[in-house]
């Protein structure tokens, strides 16, 4: 396997753990079926996410529903999703922008959870949750966010107009709410307020001790 060093916006405490998690993910075979993610670089910065948050290695990751498979309703996020925990969001847009949120809760359940975080890819960066607000909240009829219902940090949205215009859109706010420690940088997330989304996969986690 060769590596080559990505550019970090973070401190060599950060950067070691990295590169434990990509020997890991390495040395234990640990793969994702994912359209977004493409290399170890990103799975690791999500192994991360969990390490901080769990005190775990991501053992396994199940892939439970794909936007560009599976469709642009939500019932069938329903289907595929209900009564599943350890969730991982993974978000990728028209403009190639990644970036997702990780919860423990059971969905469509939504709440405090001292176990979620939310990701940039292309930043290189994990945000942490900072207050004990919700962390999650789920719309039955129409989206999925990350953070209070009032002003999501961000949240998917499945756009109905009639029966055949509908389509998948992500909004998302700058920091009105502060559940996530991001510097209240401006759309650090998907670099705009709204954009329309290229794909969206949810994968259901399973991990092993440190």
């Amino acid at each position: 396997y060769a590596a080559t060093s990505p550019v970090f916006n973070i401190n060599d405490k950060i950067i070691n753990e990295f590169y434990e998690s990509i020997n890991y993910l390495i040395n234990n075979k640990i793969s994702i079926d994912s359209n977004i993610i493409k290399n170890n670089f990103e799975l690791a910065q999500i192994n991360n996410g969990i390490k901080h948050q769990l005190k775990k290695n991501i053992n396994n990751l199940n892939l439970l529903y794909r936007y560009s498979h599976d469709g642009d309703e939500l019932k069938m996020v329903h289907k595929k999703c209900d009564n599943h925990s350890n969730l991982l969001f993974i978000v990728e847009t028209c403009e190639n922008r990644k970036f997702g949120g990780f919860t423990s809760l059971t969905y469509p359940k939504g709440g405090k959870d001292e176990n979620a975080f939310i990701f940039s890819l292309n930043n290189k960066e994990n945000y942490y949750i900072i207050n004990r607000k919700n962390a999650v909240y789920y719309e039955e009829r129409y989206s999925i966010m990350f953070g209070e219902n009032t002003f999501p940090e961000f949240y998917i949205y499945y756009y109905y107009r009639d029966c055949t215009d509908h389509y998948l859109y992500c909004k998302e706010y700058i920091g009105k709410n502060n559940c996530y420690d991001y510097g209240k940088r401006n759309y650090v997330l998907s670099g705009r307020e709204v954009t329309d989304v290229f794909d969206y996969e949810i994968f259901e986690l399973m991990f092993s001790d440190l």
